[in-house]
């Protein structure tokens, strides 16, 4: 591999290594070896064979994934509670009546908030999710307050089952979040930055 890096051959030779070193260490180790081939050399039949390993240890060992995405995100987010922040609704389901999520929201907002003028809005983000937002807080422990009070398997009619979480982001990790289109690695970041023990 120091030799013939650049070589067609190399992709395999990194399958072969990943293979051998699944064999004899862990499936971090092994995860691992899989992504740098991936990296390297994405275009290739090999690349798509690692990305299959990699979305069935995915599923076998979920807590590998969580722990590989909290350390991306630990990259990707600040862990700050200067400036202004915006309380997030995720409702995991493109299908979702979008429309509804967002008046359940402004009807909490209005039957609790009236004097607040909190602005609500809802779109689906790269047809993966919805995403409603609510803006307006003075400060972080004001978003904070609202997310304490928000119980979204009360205030958001749900019948169709769909997974929602919530939590709060500044605005610098918002434009962070909307270049990797990925929430759930937020919420790793929220739950551990954030969220007392």
């Amino acid at each position: 591999m120091k030799k013939y890096d650049k070589s067609t051959l190399a992709p395999k030779f990194m399958l072969l290594k990943a293979y051998s070193l699944a064999r004899i260490t862990d499936e971090r180790t092994f995860k691992d070896e899989l992504n740098k081939l991936i990296k390297q050399w994405p275009e290739s039949p090999e690349s798509k064979k690692a990305g299959e390993i990699i979305a069935f240890l995915n599923v076998k060992i979920p807590e590998l994934k969580i722990e590989e995405e909290t350390v991306i995100a630990r990259e990707l987010f600040v862990a700050d509670t200067t400036g202004s922040h915006v309380f997030v609704l995720i409702i995991a389901d493109p299908a979702f009546n979008i429309n509804l999520a967002t008046f359940d929201v402004i009807s909490y907002n209005i039957d609790n908030y009236t004097n607040n003028n909190y602005r609500t809005e809802g779109t689906v983000t790269d047809k993966k999710y919805i995403i409603i937002t609510v803006s307006g807080f003075i400060n972080y422990a004001q978003a904070m307050d609202y997310y304490s009070n928000f119980g979204t398997e009360k205030l958001v009619r749900n019948s169709s089952g769909a997974k929602m979480f919530t939590f709060v982001i500044n605005d610098t990790n918002l434009k962070a979040l909307s270049e990797d289109k990925n929430p759930e690695k937020y919420l790793l970041f929220f739950k551990e930055n954030f969220l007392p023990e």
